[in-house]
């Protein structure tokens, strides 16, 4: 055991503990001879000041010591405890910092608290083999954060039930039998992100239905079974990010609808299924870069037709089943590079009806099938260098004609290689 304690305030006096309360952190790693619980025992303490670290899986008779504690001014940190339930720390009401639940064993149940109602910190629940779900948490209002991960048997969230924000994140990784987000249905407004990964089960977002408010981004990486995004419906306005990869069952981004703006980034990436962007027609900003990458079925920009700018990039890559760009008819600036690379059935760029401005460069990289760069008549001004490469097919270059172009055109291995002078010269098909 450690004890840690007298530390003292920035005026250099030393800090007197009020009465009852034990300040310093407690540390638990064995049951060895170290007296520090029957100190806490004998003096009658009910609060720490300090984080109480438990981290022994001796068979420590802690609500022997610990079963008139109330307050924990800190973190409550759990670690290969022996216990199936909580029922040896009853009386605490109040943790200030997270509470940390990790590798117990044989711990089955939030339960066992009688008046915890206050945790200003995160919950974090991580590689408890044997956790269903979060019962025994029903007076917790108010959670900083919550983690889950690595919980083998862990299949909902009932118990968390009227917590109604997180100032933090959501995380929630590697369970493998959680299907849903239920139990997480009176949650209002969440102002760090939403990050869900390796969950093989989840197959809806359900449990996300009273979500009005996003700050951060939305991650959804590697969810085999998630089919819709339904359930995001009541978002409104701005989130920060959207980051979509492996989730092979979604075809499009319906119910993300009342979104109008995309902060950062939208990245969608090797997803299978996703046709297009339906879901997304009031976003007429994405504030960073927009990428598509391996979208195999994806065929049109559909549902993306309010988008008039992107701040960042515009990458497009490895879509095979794309001939063209229907539903980009509205954008109109992208304010630093627009990337085409390893598109094999882009035949031309129809669809870009109002595209002026390209503030970075130009890249068209081994577009097979490529023959043309019609749909770039209205494009006025490039900025950055023009780079035009391994696009067997293309023979036409007419449909560009910029006014202003400050960089570099660099064109060659494609079925017909003009200079830049060649193309102002009207010299720009084969």
């Amino acid at each position: 055991m450690f004890y840690t304690s007298c530390k003292k305030s920035s005026n250099s006096s030393v800090y007197v503990p009020a009465k009852g309360e034990w300040y310093g952190t407690i540390t638990v790693y064995s049951s060895g001879s170290d007296t520090v619980l029957q100190r806490f025992l004998d003096g009658n303490y009910n609060t720490i000041t300090g984080d109480l670290e438990l981290y022994s899986s001796d068979p420590i008779d802690y609500h022997k010591y610990l079963g008139n504690l109330k307050t924990i001014n800190g973190s409550l940190k759990l670690y290969k405890i022996p216990f199936s339930d909580f029922s040896f720390l009853p009386l605490i009401m109040k943790i200030t910092n997270d509470f940390r639940i990790s590798n117990c064993p044989n711990l089955t149940s939030l339960r066992g608290f009688l008046q915890l109602d206050t945790i200003q910190g995160n919950l974090i629940i991580e590689n408890n083999p044997k956790i269903r779900n979060c019962e025994g948490m029903e007076q917790i209002l108010y959670l900083s954060g919550i983690t889950v991960t690595g919980n083998n048997l862990f299949e909902s969230f009932s118990g968390l039930q009227n917590v109604d924000s997180l100032s933090s994140n959501l995380t929630v990784d590697n369970n493998p039998k959680l299907a849903s987000l239920e139990g997480l249905d009176s949650i209002k407004h969440i102002y760090g992100g939403i990050y869900l990964s390796n969950s093989p089960s989840l197959t809806s977002l359900n449990g996300m239905s009273s979500l009005v408010k996003m700050q951060s981004t939305i991650s959804l990486t590697s969810l085999p079974q998630l089919a819709d995004l339904t359930s995001l419906i009541t978002i409104k306005d701005t989130i920060g990010s959207l980051l979509i990869s492996n989730c092979n069952k979604l075809t499009n981004l319906s119910g993300l609808d009342n979104l109008r703006r995309i902060r950062k980034d939208l990245i969608l990436v090797n997803c299978a299924k996703i046709v297009n962007l339906q879901g997304l027609a009031k976003i007429d900003t994405i504030g960073g870069t927009a990428e598509l990458n391996n979208l195999p079925a994806f065929t049109s920009f559909t549902g993306f037709d309010s988008l008039k700018c992107v701040k960042k990039d515009l990458r497009i890559f490895q879509c095979s089943s794309l001939t063209a760009l229907p539903g980009l008819n509205n954008l109109v600036r992208i304010n630093r590079d627009l990337i085409f690379d390893d598109n094999p059935n882009l035949v031309n760029f129809t669809g870009l009806d109002n595209f002026k401005f390209l503030t970075g460069g130009l890249q068209i990289l081994e577009c097979n099938n490529l023959t043309s760069l019609t749909g770039l008549e209205k494009l006025v001004a490039v900025y950055g260098d023009i780079d035009i490469y391994y696009n067997p097919n293309l023979a036409n270059y007419c449909p560009l004609k910029l006014t202003d172009f400050k960089g570099t055109a660099y064109i060659s291995l494609n079925a017909f290689n003009p200079s830049y002078a060649d193309i102002v010269a009207g010299k720009c098909s084969n």
